[in-house]
């Protein structure tokens, strides 16, 4: 069996532009190498997108706080991000049906 060798990957300067460039990472723009916490931040730039003319719930603070935190060859924690948004979305799921069950009372009142 070959052995394999492993290549740390530093951060590098003047790189071009890769994806779409709305919802690029302020490091891409600046031509600085992109890394896992790039990938998020674009992500999150993603999922804004989709909420456009509604107010963001406070855990997209969390997330933009928490990968901009994160150093160049930092690995991110996925369970942190999974449970702040499965949190999230239990949260907006109970809101929902408090208010279908609203509705269906003929209360017509909004939570």
């Amino acid at each position: 069996m070959l052995p394999v060798l492993l290549t740390i990957q530093t951060r590098r300067e003047n790189k071009n532009l890769t994806g779409t460039a709305r919802y690029a990472s302020c490091n891409t723009h600046l031509g600085i190498e992109q890394s896992r916490r790039d990938d998020l931040e674009s992500l999150g730039y993603v999922l804004l997108y989709y909420l456009r003319g509604r107010t963001h719930p406070v855990e997209f603070a969390s997330y933009f706080h928490y990968y901009h935190s994160l150093t160049f060859d930092q690995r991110p924690d996925c369970g942190f991000l999974k449970r702040l948004f499965r949190d999230l979305f239990a949260r907006e799921e109970h809101v929902k049906e408090r208010n279908r069950a609203g509705d269906a009372a003929g209360s017509g009142v909004k939570i």
